[in-house]
C-alpha cells in the first residue's frame, strides 16, 4: 500500500486500522467505565457478580465452592464457573485496586477486545478478502449491543472469547491433522 510516498505492507496496514478502530472504540467506551454497577442496565445482576469477587476479598476464594451472599444460607448460586470472578479478583489484586465496579467494567472490556481480536482472527482464517474481516470486524466493536454490554460486570464476553478461541484451536488442530494425513506424518 502506498500512502503519499510512504510504502508500507498490507500486513502493516491492517495492524494499523486495526489499532486504530480499537483505540476509538474505547473511546465510547471509557465514558461510563467509571459508573457505579447500582443504577446501570441490569444492575441487580451486575452487582450479585461484584458481590462474589467481594466475597473472594473478605473469605477467600474458591473456584468450586464460591459463595454468593444474595439469597441466604448457603450462599450459593451455581449459575456460571466464576473464571470472569476470578479474573476480576486477580486484576484487582495485580493492580492493587479497591473499586469493584471499576475492575469489573475493565475486565469485561478486556475480554470484549479479546473476543474481537480472537473473532478477527477467526474470520482471517475464512475471508481471505481484507475488507470483509475487516467488515466483521468493524461492525462487532462499533455495534450498540456490544458498545453497551461489553463494559457491564457480566462474564458474557469471557463467555464468548473462550468460546471463539475453542473454535479457532479446533479449526487449527483440524487443519493439522489434515496436512498430516494428506503428507502420512
Amino acid at each position: 500500500m502506498m500512502l503519499g510516498k510512504l510504502i508500507i505492507s498490507k500486513k502493516l496496514f491492517t495492524i494499523i486500522i486495526v489499532s486504530v478502530l480499537v483505540i476509538v472504540s474505547f473511546i465510547f467506551r471509557s465514558s461510563s467505565l467509571t459508573k457505579p454497577l447500582v443504577g446501570d442496565f441490569h444492575d441487580f445482576r451486575q452487582a450479585q457478580t461484584a458481590i462474589t469477587i467481594q466475597d473472594y476479598f473478605n473469605h477467600g476464594f474458591s473456584i468450586l465452592n464460591y459463595k454468593t451472599p444474595v439469597f441466604g444460607p448457603p450462599w450459593q448460586i451455581p449459575l456460571e464457573f466464576p473464571i470472569y470472578q476470578i479474573s476480576v479478583f486477580g486484576f484487582m489484586k495485580l493492580f492493587q485496586m479497591t473499586n469493584i465496579d471499576l475492575a469489573c467494567r475493565l475486565v469485561s472490556t478486556i475480554y470484549f477486545y479479546l473476543s474481537a481480536m480472537a473473532l478477527l482472527l477467526l474470520t482471517k482464517k475464512y475471508f481471505k478478502d481484507e475488507k470483509i474481516y475487516l467488515s466483521i470486524f468493524l461492525y462487532y466493536i462499533f455495534s450498540p449491543f456490544n458498545l453497551v454490554w461489553s463494559r457491564a460486570a457480566f462474564p458474557d464476553y469471557a463467555s464468548v472469547f473462550f468460546g471463539i478461541m475453542y473454535i479457532l484451536f479446533f479449526i487449527i488442530g483440524f487443519i493439522i491433522q489434515i496436512q498430516k494425513s494428506i503428507l502420512n506424518i
